[in-house]
């Protein structure tokens, strides 16, 4: 009884193992272009400027798309804390926020700059996957 149950454990063990069907992480090709890591944006409110996010489309994923591009305070992305803003977009490879948009968010009600982390997730009807790279970058406000 012993030496089956080891038996089963060990074919247990290898049935279990990493196969090519284990969900991806990362997309190799979703590069993100803007803003790039460690840049500096700056927001002129008399100017109507915009925030725009733009990654380029993946070819390592198919289908119908839809890209999440998430702002947050680090980088864990969770939806708990730290998350500044997330967005959906059906098939297009950038979203843009103008410049009353961005300064209503809570973390810009008592300060007008700070450091955001920026990524993007990719899904369609099978799987989800992140772009590798995170964006670090500065966004300032300028009230007049």
């Amino acid at each position: 009884m012993k030496r089956l149950c080891v038996v089963f454990l060990i074919f247990l063990i290898t049935a279990c193992g990493t196969d090519s069907s284990d969900p991806r992480e990362f997309s190799d090709s979703l590069e993100l272009l803007s803003p790039e890591d460690s840049s500096e944006v700056v927001l002129n409110q008399s100017a109507d400027d915009s925030l725009h996010l733009v990654w380029q489309e993946p070819d390592d994923i198919s289908g119908t798309l839809t890209y999440t591009a998430i702002l947050d305070l680090d980088k864990d992305f969770s939806t708990g804390n730290g998350s500044v803003l997330r967005v959906e977009v059906l098939e297009d490879t950038n979203v843009g926020f103008s410049f009353n948009e961005i300064s209503s968010l809570s973390i810009f009600t008592s300060k007008l700059v700070d450091t955001l982390y920026y990524t993007v997730f990719v899904r369609n009807s099978a799987e989800e996957i992140r772009a590798e790279k995170i964006n670090r970058f500065t966004l300032k406000l300028n009230k007049p």
